[in-house]
């Protein structure tokens, strides 16, 4: 899966957080955490990047959250899912 689909999943997720009903806010911002850094780390030059220190523990932080709220909200677990799968392919 190339950026731009992962760009595209992170931008699914965020209408679908401002679409889920009941879901617990410190949630809620703590996937919008994990998502802007998601962004920051695909939107910066490969060059550079390994000499910035990559944000740790995306993969984790996403897929702890998912677990939370995997019986309530199984659309955003799923996008969740594809998401960190797709990080983990790129190598983030």
């Amino acid at each position: 899966m190339n950026k731009d689909k992962i760009a595209q999943l992170l931008n699914q997720l965020q209408e679908e957080l401002g679409d889920a009903d009941g879901l617990d806010p410190a949630l809620s911002e703590q996937l919008r955490s994990a998502t802007a850094a998601i962004h920051e780390a695909l939107d910066r030059d490969p060059a550079v990047a390994d000499e910035q220190e990559q944000p740790h523990g995306m993969i984790e932080q996403l897929r702890d959250a998912a677990t939370q709220f995997e019986d309530s909200h199984p659309t955003l677990t799923n996008t969740v899912g594809r998401i960190a799968d797709a990080l983990s392919q790129l190598g983030i």
